[in-house]
């Protein structure tokens, strides 16, 4: 027989940083994934979106590819269930991604 994976760290706690709306969670055997609970999506792996679209670089630097412009964050419209795009510098907020 084979050990069980060693269980998740104490409280849910990781080393790792998570973009605003992100957290990690474990399955029952362990295996580390991502949760926005923005949007209620969830993946294996952190998406490099998950920073842009908050606004923020991710750690380590880079805006990367598909970043968003300076000043505009994407947000979640739970009514609406769908993205929209809010610049806080200009105070304009649309629903397509802005291009520039």
């Amino acid at each position: 027989p084979t050990a069980p994976p060693p269980p998740p760290p104490a409280g849910g706690a990781e080393s790792e940083p998570c973009p605003p709306g992100w957290r990690i969670n474990h399955t029952p055997d362990g295996r580390k994934y991502y949760q926005c609970h923005l949007d209620r999506t969830t993946a294996w792996e952190l998406p490099a979106s998950a920073w842009t679209n908050a606004g923020m670089a991710p750690p380590g630097g880079g805006g990367g590819r598909g970043a968003l412009p300076p000043g505009w964050v994407q947000k979640w419209d739970a009514k609406q269930e769908r993205h929209y795009y809010q610049n806080h510098v200009t105070k304009v907020t649309q629903w397509d991604p802005p291009t520039h």
